[in-house]
C-alpha cells in the first residue's frame, strides 16, 4: 500500500543502483550479477511495480547470508525440447535465471 507522498523520499537512480550493488558485493555477489540484479529491481520500481523492486533486496541478502539463495548464478537444464527449455536455478536469483532463460531462448 502506497503511503502519502509527504512520507516518501526521492533517491537518484544512480545512487540507488550504487547502494544496491554495494550491498550485493558485501555478500560476495559477482560485480556483473550485482549490477544486473540492481538494474532489474530498480526498473521494476521505476515502472511503479514495487513488490518485486528494491524492497526485495534485504530479503535476498538475508537469504544469501543463510545459504538459502546462491550468491552467483548456477543452473542446469532439466529439459530441452528445442522450442522450450526448463531450467533448475538451484536456488539462484530469479532475475538472473530469467535473463539466462531468455538468452538461451534467443540462441
Amino acid at each position: 500500500m502506497m503511503q502519502n507522498k509527504e512520507d516518501m523520499i526521492t533517491v537518484k537512480v544512480s545512487e540507488l543502483k550504487q547502494l544496491c550493488m554495494e550491498r550485493l558485493r558485501d555478500v560476495q555477489v559477482p560485480e556483473e550479477e550485482a549490477e544486473r540484479i540492481a538494474d532489474i529491481l530498480i526498473e521494476s520500481d521505476q515502472r511503479g511495480v514495487h513488490s518485486p523492486g528494491v524492497v526485495c533486496l534485504a530479503r535476498y541478502i538475508n537469504l544469501m547470508k543463510k545459504g538459502e539463495m546462491k550468491k552467483r548464478l548456477q543452473f542446469h537444464v532439466l529439459n530441452d525440447s528445442g522450442a522450450s527449455v526448463v531450467l533448475d536455478g538451484e536456488h539462484s536469483n530469479g532475475q538472473l535465471l530469467g535473463v539466462q532463460g531468455m538468452e538461451i531462448a534467443i540462441e
